[in-house]
């Protein structure tokens, strides 16, 4: 997937949370780009101070929290197409909570 593409498929997510405005939607689009990652490399790690959203363009990710004991524990699953990220930490300016 080109960044043009990306900037294509996300357009129309964006506009569903009523940045439908040229500015608004712009402001959003210019922060926007792409990235490849491997498998078992990770979006974000907890603790980390994030406030960026993903779309994932294929494949599957896996948000979990880590217990004090080291056990993991599943926070959800994403799939193709679906929107993540630390969304709660990033609006009140907080780590993120989970990996």
């Amino acid at each position: 997937m080109s960044e043009p593409e990306l900037k294509d498929r996300i357009t129309p997510w964006l506009q569903r949370w009523s940045l439908s405005g040229m500015e608004q939607l712009q402001g959003w689009l210019s922060a926007v780009s792409l990235r490849h990652l491997a498998p078992e490399e990770f979006l974000l790690h907890a603790g980390e101070d994030r406030d960026t959203l993903f779309l994932l363009a294929s494949g599957l990710v896996r948000f979990f929290y880590t217990m004090p004991d080291g056990r993991e524990r599943n926070k959800a699953f994403y799939r193709e197409g679906q929107v993540m990220g630390p969304v709660s930490a990033a609006m009140r300016s907080v780590p993120a909570p989970f990996s």
